[in-house]
């Protein structure tokens, strides 16, 4: 059984695992929100680890954050630097998070379609649930 945790994105991860865009696995470990450390109380039975590492945290502005929400924003974008080439590179999804230090609003959950490189910006390409 999957305990959700009050992860406003349920219906999200729900409809990625119909279209069998995300496994069970991923769903439990992107649902659960412990730390998942060596003294993790999480209580799946796997290692969550290599799917944590695939999870981009990108925290946005309100405006965004909303537009993400809506379905209306599914273009990321990031500057080519060698500090965002090594956060974005091997990662499936991305939790978006409303503003900083993160604010009460649960996250949001989207799966990576894809990432390029166009001229002097990394679009990070997302997969709408709809």
């Amino acid at each position: 059984m999957v305990v959700w945790n009050g992860v406003k994105d349920e219906e999200t991860l729900m409809k990625y695992l119909e279209k069998g865009l995300i496994s069970n696995t991923e769903e439990m470990v992107l649902a659960c929100k412990d730390s998942h450390t060596s003294e993790c109380s999480c209580p799946y039975d796997f290692c969550c680890e290599s799917i944590r590492s695939t999870v981009l945290t990108l925290r946005l502005k309100r405006e965004f954050y909303e537009a993400v929400e809506r379905n209306d924003k599914l273009i990321e974008y990031r500057d080519a630097t060698p500090y965002w080439e090594v956060r974005i590179r091997g990662k499936k999804f991305v939790r978006f998070f409303l503003g900083y230090p993160p604010r009460k609003v649960e996250p949001i959950i989207r799966l990576i379609k894809k990432v390029m490189r166009a001229q002097s910006q990394y679009q990070i390409h997302l997969v709408s649930p709809d």
